[in-house]
């Protein structure tokens, strides 16, 4: 059978220090694992709905900063920050239990197409 797939993979650089962990595809959206400085985070990307943050009532905070040159969604709670934004039509979410956000725009920022 035949499923949509996102059209440009984001990743680590390898040179980065994240180590992968996993990945799998869920329908039109494709999910990594990473590990390494500092914490864990997932990079899911897929559908432009994954650009926006779609629960902000579930965030202690939220707010817009620029990643990767657009803008993008945030929000915070305890054992969440989570990061979206759309680029090239796909939407793309950074999430992690421990790291910041300043620490997922910094990893926002460094990842690099799949070849």
């Amino acid at each position: 059978s035949a499923v949509p797939v996102v059209r440009r993979v984001l990743t680590v650089h390898p040179a980065s220090g994240w180590l992968p962990r996993a990945e799998s595809g869920h329908g039109p959206a494709w999910t990594q694992w990473f590990t390494g400085p500092g914490g864990e985070f997932l990079l899911n990307q897929g559908p432009s709905q994954l650009g926006v943050v779609s629960h902000p009532a579930f965030f202690e905070s939220t707010g817009v900063t620029s990643v990767r040159g657009v803008p993008g969604e945030w929000g915070s709670a305890p054992g969440e920050t989570s990061l979206h934004w759309v680029e090239d039509g796909d939407g793309v979410q950074l999430m992690s239990p421990v790291l910041p956000l300043d620490a997922l725009v910094e990893i926002a920022d460094g990842l690099v197409t799949l070849e």
